[in-house]
């Protein structure tokens, strides 16, 4: 994922370059677009922002904004039709952001498979997990986040492992780690959401 992320920004930094190029209409169409796309994530974001959503209801909230987000760059290459380098650029951005989609699903499925039978206790830990952050999880950044998730996976390998500690403490600690890294994952996958291309960055 961190090295796809990076991968990303080299992308932008491309099609910034490719869109310097784009003439004053084409450059409004893609503003205009992107507000209208803005504005309906966060309308699905709105709808959803109260709701305790588990892992059937999380898919289904991504499956609504893949759509509002596959239509965004239909829009996209629809008016750079007529920039080759320009379409091209959205077109390579658009092959590494199904990557990460893909890696973030294969993600999905690991969690799935880690909590499974330590349901409970994980949403124990992660509610109250979530209360104590509060919105400081938001502020740290992404970066420093993706080098913690591996750190959390080695841990849990390593507690599974641990034939000293009694089974109960084993899950507590298991569940306790599971917890934390589904909070970081969330914040990521919607870090994703909102940094997919950054057209009023291309075009300033």
């Amino acid at each position: 994922m961190k090295e796809n992320r990076a991968n990303m920004e080299e992308k932008q930094s491309e099609m910034k370059k490719s869109f310097s190029a784009l003439d004053d209409d084409t450059r409004a169409k893609l503003k205009q677009e992107n507000k209208i796309f803005k504005e309906e994530i966060k309308k699905i974001r709105e709808e959803h922002k109260n709701k305790k959503l588990d892992e059937e209801a999380r898919e289904v909230l991504k499956e609504k904004m893949e759509e509002v987000r596959k239509a965004n760059y239909e829009k996209m290459e629809d008016n750079l039709a007529w920039n080759e380098e320009a379409l091209n650029a959205i077109k390579s951005r658009k092959e590494v952001f199904e990557k990460n989609r893909e890696l973030r699903k294969q993600n999905t499925e690991k969690r799935i498979e880690f909590r499974w039978e330590r349901n409970d206790m994980v949403v124990k830990y992660k509610t109250a997990f979530i209360s104590k952050l509060g919105t400081r999880i938001e502020k740290i950044n992404d970066s420093k986040l993706e080098i913690i998730l591996p750190k959390i996976d080695t841990l849990v390998e390593k507690m599974e492992k641990n034939t000293r500690l009694t089974e109960e403490k084993r899950d507590m600690i298991i569940s306790q780690l599971i917890a934390l890294k589904e909070i970081i994952e969330e914040k990521l996958e919607n870090s994703a959401a909102d940094v997919d291309i950054d057209i009023e960055e291309l075009l300033n």
